[in-house]
């Protein structure tokens, strides 16, 4: 699968899986026991950072889920800068060399890096989902005035963060009808169509 093929809804299910995968290697040990000091977990190597990443984490996996349900630049936006970050946090101890050993964390940390980048270049590059393609072609296809009667089938009408330019339409009450569409709502104003 190229990243062309896939789609956003696919960007959205991987970020959830790596927002998991990263609140696991959170828990996991971090560094490798030396000598007599035990081996640190994120949870106990870090001091207030490690709320940090978490709360990221957790965001990634809410934000993705809200997304799923309701899809807005805002959230894609957010999405994208969260997991850009998980994958700094989580690839950085996995490429630059340490002077201790490192814990099973690590890797499955950059399994979480990995995953949320590319999570975050699905939901950025990736196809529009089947939803937005329809809804894409409504509002393509209610701008058509001299469509053939065949092609004026009622349409749904497009989510009211896509709505079409004013402009006369068919009219939802009476297809033989052209209403004025003003952008936002429609008008009183018909002619025959």
């Amino acid at each position: 699968m190229t990243l062309t093929a896939a789609t956003r809804i696919q960007g959205l299910y991987i970020a959830i899986a790596g927002g998991v995968v990263g609140l696991l290697a959170m828990v996991l040990p971090f560094t490798a026991a030396i000598g007599n000091i035990p081996a640190a977990s994120y949870w106990q190597s870090y001091s207030r950072y490690d709320i940090v990443v978490g709360a990221a984490l957790a965001a990634i996996i809410v934000v993705a889920l809200v997304s799923l349900a309701t899809p807005r630049t805002g959230y894609t936006i957010a999405l994208v800068m969260l997991c850009g970050g998980i994958f700094d946090v989580f690839a950085f101890p996995a490429i630059e060399p340490f002077d201790v050993d490192l814990g099973s964390g690590v890797p499955v940390g950059f399994i979480s890096g990995v995953l949320c980048l590319t999570a975050g270049l699905l939901v950025l590059f990736g196809q529009p989902d089947d939803d937005q393609m329809t809804t894409r072609a409504t509002a393509t296809d209610a701008h058509a005035i001299d469509d053939p009667p065949a092609a004026r089938e009622r349409q749904p009408m497009p989510v009211a963060d896509r709505m079409p330019p004013a402009g006369w339409y068919q009219d939802p009450l009476s297809p033989e009808r052209r209403r004025y569409w003003d952008g936002e709502r429609w008008t009183d104003a018909v002619r025959d169509g």
